[in-house]
């Protein structure tokens, strides 16, 4: 892999609508964090306020290393246990598509138009307003699909059994 040698400055897209993706991206990200928090709270058997400050400083990927090691602990091997494993997986790469939008580059030759640097150094177009859509759309039903197995959903039912 060579890094390209073409002069590039930095840019924003200035399209309203594109930036109110990427800034509902941010914020959602931030709820599936927060879910993920609470499902410490409920495989722990601990207050959220305890849960809350045991996690203060963890990232996605630590938080899932967490949920996934008290499930397997709370739940022993079974079918709660792939559905739950499951559900992380896909929390994972959705994680994986938030950090290569936030933390890649947007920047364009002069008078071009805006690319985007992925983390293999290739410049490209950036995602389109509907790939965007379809991000948001991903982790907004992770946080409910995660809300309602903790809450009242499958996990609720198999930690009645636990």
């Amino acid at each position: 892999m060579t890094t390209d040698t073409k002069m590039m400055t930095f840019a924003v897209p200035v399209e309203p609508d594109y930036l109110a993706f990427v800034g509902g991206i941010a914020i959602k990200h931030a709820h599936l964090d927060h879910i993920l928090r609470m499902m410490v709270k409920t495989l722990a058997d601990v207050s959220v306020d305890e849960a809350l400050n045991a996690t203060e400083f963890e990232g996605s990927r630590q938080l899932r290393e967490r949920v996934n090691k008290l499930a397997k602990k709370r739940l022993g091997e079974g079918k709660p246990l792939v559905r739950f494993q499951d559900m992380i997986y896909r929390c994972k790469q959705a994680t994986d598509k938030r950090n290569e939008l936030l933390h890649s580059i947007f920047a364009k030759e002069l008078d071009g138009e805006i690319q985007f640097r992925r983390r293999d150094r290739s410049w490209e177009d950036p995602p389109s307003i509907d790939w965007l859509s379809r991000l948001y759309d991903e982790i907004h039903n992770l946080v409910l699909e995660l809300n309602t197995a903790r809450l009242d959903g499958f996990l609720h039912e198999a930690l009645k059994d636990h």
